[in-house]
């Protein structure tokens, strides 16, 4: 994410008027009341717990944000590695397990259950455990 994209969501979770009316706007009245308190044991009780309370805001919103991230980011890698899966089940299913190449019309796939390499025109079952491949030479190797 570069300097841009974070200002961008720093904004959304932080609008400028938000925090400018209404967590500013908080405060000030809060000072004012302690300004209002006239003794200093009192005013000091009274600001340490505006301090932990403002304080505790700041931790939930965070946690919402960390949260939000997170989850985001689950759903990012869970896309990528479907899309990945499919990816490899199509090279595996199409493509020669030795070289890689896509194969003459004439497959060789060799089932793992029946411990058989055959001649076939269709593609290999990666679930069934077929693997694919374009020549005999290249099962052998």
């Amino acid at each position: 994410m570069d300097i841009n994209e974070a200002q961008i969501t720093f904004n959304n979770y932080f609008p400028r008027g938000d925090v400018n009316s209404i967590i500013i706007r908080e405060i000030k009245k809060e000072i004012k009341e302690v300004e209002k308190v006239a003794n200093l044991e009192d005013k000091h009780r009274v600001l340490f717990g505006l301090k932990n309370k403002h304080e505790s805001n700041l931790n939930t919103l965070t946690e919402r944000i960390e949260e939000e991230t997170r989850n985001k980011l689950d759903k990012i890698k869970s896309q990528t590695q479907k899309e990945q899966q499919q990816k490899d089940y199509q090279l595996k299913s199409s493509r020669c397990s030795y070289c890689k190449s896509k194969p003459p019309t004439i497959h060789y796939i060799y089932s793992t259950k029946s411990k058989e390499l055959k001649s076939r025109k269709r593609s290999a079952d990666p679930y069934k455990k077929e693997y694919l491949f374009c020549s005999e030479a290249h099962f052998e190797k």
